[in-house]
């Protein structure tokens, strides 16, 4: 759910949290994390990857 609060300046969106009344059913993570984010999750993983890498590579050519 996605609450609007319009200031005169800027436009901010809150983000209100879920009931857990019906948090017995914790087998669906859609409150965390759903399978749409994970390809959102390779970006940055492949650029962490790369920094290591090349890390690694210009600490052992000196």
């Amino acid at each position: 759910m996605q609450a609007t609060y319009v200031s005169p300046r800027r436009r901010y969106f809150v983000y209100i949290a879920p009931d857990f009344q019906s948090a017995g059913n914790m087998s669906s993570h859609e409150v965390f994390m759903t399978l749409q984010d994970v390809p959102n999750l390779w970006v940055p993983l492949a650029l962490l990857g790369l920094i290591i890498i090349a890390a690694v590579f210009f600490s052992r050519s000196q």
